[in-house]
């Protein structure tokens, strides 16, 4: 069934579009303070941590809704809609395709969308975040056989590049911050070892709650409502729905190995060898030093030889001299290193790629489809 998402909707409807059309980047500030859109609708933010100015980061950790609906004037929503379609949520209608019901306004920033979203849906458009931008339609079964063993049915998945895999790096990064940060209102989902991406939704009147979150390995989306929505007291995204999740996904990750998402950009070896070379270990100083003895030495013979010889006083000699000092010195541009200063290419690890866990496994023990709203965390 459809629900309101709530502020799980940012990710996939706000911020990740307005990273691509390129109007934000982690570090955009905007003023987080209270804001009239249009002529009356001003949507009140879930707390008053990180008020005035603040970056986009600081705005997700926060939940801020004032920041997500000024981010969605600057992307209109549908575009954010274009967006999201393409991520697989398929219930969202856009004011030319239906003027009396539709999705083309600021709520959407703060999922207050007309029909409600499923929780397949939600689970699948963050998997492509965690499968670096990479969208895979969810499968419900891998294959069916018969019984000698002959594959008689096969789903085919349609898989398309929604974001590139630079912005999905740096959504990855962005959606670490409600839980590893100081305000975060997805705390409670902070795992040992292992990177969390994960976003609240809470709904108006606390009707509905939403917890969508990921690692390298799996996505899972949780609602928490009533069928027919109604009240339910204490519920918010990060208290019910983030328990349900960090229960299940600690319980899916027993045996497996830690994996942390990639960071933006790696370095070349010959970049670091270049420019941040290895100190040198006592012993190779040494060495060092002593054959600076030995050529200084040799320098020295060399002076008392022409010393002692019987033209010491010949102009010749002193012209031997200036000729040695100029190959001392030299020429310092000769000794400059022409290495290249471009930076590499971003680096994928390619043991984190397995888009299809994060698809196929939103699915697995999948709790109840249910319900969520427009505003709050």
């Amino acid at each position: 069934s459809l629900r309101q998402p709530g502020s799980s909707i940012k990710p996939i409807g706000v911020y990740g579009p307005a990273l691509e059309k390129g109007i934000i980047n982690a570090a955009t500030i905007y003023d987080n303070s209270k804001t009239t859109f249009g002529t009356k609708y001003s949507p009140p933010n879930a707390t008053s941590a990180k008020s005035g100015l603040c970056t986009i980061r600081d705005a997700l950790e926060v939940s801020s809704n004032i920041v997500a609906c000024k981010v969605m004037t600057e992307l209109d929503p549908d575009n954010a809609i274009d967006y999201m379609r393409q991520l697989g949520i398929t219930s969202l209608v856009k004011a030319s395709e239906s003027t009396a019901v539709n999705d083309s306004n600021l709520s959407t920033a703060l999922g207050g969308v007309s029909y409600g979203i499923s929780t397949l849906e939600m689970a699948a458009a963050y998997a492509a975040i965690a499968n670096n931008g990479v969208y895979i339609e969810p499968i419900f079964y891998t294959k069916v056989e018969d019984s000698s063993g002959n594959i008689v049915l096969e789903p085919s998945q349609e898989t398309r590049q929604v974001m590139s895999t630079g912005n999905a790096y740096v959504m990855q990064n962005l959606l670490k911050q409600p839980v590893e940060g100081g305000n975060g209102t997805a705390k409670v989902c902070k795992m040992a070892n292992m990177d969390v991406g994960a976003k609240t939704g809470t709904t108006n009147d606390s009707k509905d709650g939403w917890f969508v979150g990921y690692t390298r390995y799996y996505t899972t989306s949780v609602w928490v409502g009533y069928d027919i929505p109604k009240a339910i007291e204490g519920l918010q995204g990060g208290t019910y729905p983030a328990e349900i999740w960090k229960n299940y996904m600690e319980i899916v990750h027993e045996g497996l190995e830690p994996l942390n998402f990639l960071p933006y950009a790696q370095l070349s070896q010959a970049f670091m060898d270049e420019y941040y070379p290895p100190e040198e270990t006592e012993s190779e100083i040494q060495e060092e030093e002593n054959l600076n003895s030995e050529d200084n030495s040799e320098d020295l013979n060399n002076s008392e030889n022409l010393d002692n010889s019987e033209d010491s006083d010949n102009s010749e000699n002193e012209n031997m001299g200036e000729d040695t000092n100029d190959v001392e010195t030299g020429n310092s541009e000769n000794n400059t290193n022409n290495s290249e200063n471009e930076m590499p290419p971003n680096q994928e690890n390619p043991e984190n790629e397995n888009p299809g866990d994060n698809t196929n496994n939103l699915e697995n023990e999948m709790p109840p489809n249910q319900e969520n709203s427009e505003t709050g965390n």
